[in-house]
């Protein structure tokens, strides 16, 4: 059996961690049954992270700088 469509399509985007970040993650969320961390786990922490942010923006204010060429 198929498995169903997400409700909201997703869309790709490639991101880098820090080392320390992505290991404090495998541990923490680590599947002793499959022997590696949760399928999708960065993608629900990012997700997640930030919808929070979306609602409240004052949690975290972001500054970018404009890009120099």
């Amino acid at each position: 059996m198929a498995r169903p469509r997400n409700a909201v399509p997703t869309r790709m985007m490639h991101i880098s961690l820090p080392e320390d970040v992505c290991a404090h993650i495998d541990l923490m969320y680590f599947d002793p049954a499959r022997g590696k961390p949760i399928y999708g786990i960065y993608a629900m922490i990012c997700t997640g992270l930030r919808r929070k942010w979306i609602a409240d923006p004052t949690i975290l204010p972001i500054v970018v700088d404009e890009i120099q060429e």
